[in-house]
């Protein structure tokens, strides 16, 4: 017997309190279906550096940045920004392709983030 099973992509979030994560987040999340799902890590801000390291070693398709400090420790990690990020100098969204990260400033309007989340995720997976 054989099973068809497609693992959900996995979005983490990170954030140094996971109060800090809009509850409307995770909502879009859930109507978005379990193809997608969103992982919150809370971690401190002196442990960052190791944390992005081990999520290059992860199965993760992206991370929501979530806090301003969490932001500008998360910069120096990035290899490409797009071109709201580069004139604001600021990411809330990382999507990793090829073990490499690109930064993306997103608007904070919950709806559009998730929906332009899951548009980047679609087309990394066919580009990957």
């Amino acid at each position: 017997m054989s099973y068809n099973f497609t693992p959900p992509t996995i979005c983490g979030v990170i954030c140094e309190s996971v109060s800090e994560i809009p509850a409307t987040l995770f909502r879009k999340f859930k109507k978005i279906g379990k193809s997608h799902v969103l992982l919150p890590f809370q971690v401190e801000k002196k442990f960052l550096k190791n944390t992005i390291t081990c999520m290059k070693l992860m199965d993760i398709a992206a991370l929501v940045i979530v806090g301003a400090n969490m932001q500008k420790i998360m910069l120096s990690h990035i290899t490409k920004l797009d071109s709201v990020a580069k004139k604001t100098g600021k990411i809330n969204l990382v999507i990793k392709r090829n073990n490499k990260f690109y930064g993306y400033n997103i608007s904070d309007e919950t709806g559009l983030f998730c929906h332009t989340l899951i548009g980047l995720l679609t087309k990394n997976r066919k580009t990957a």
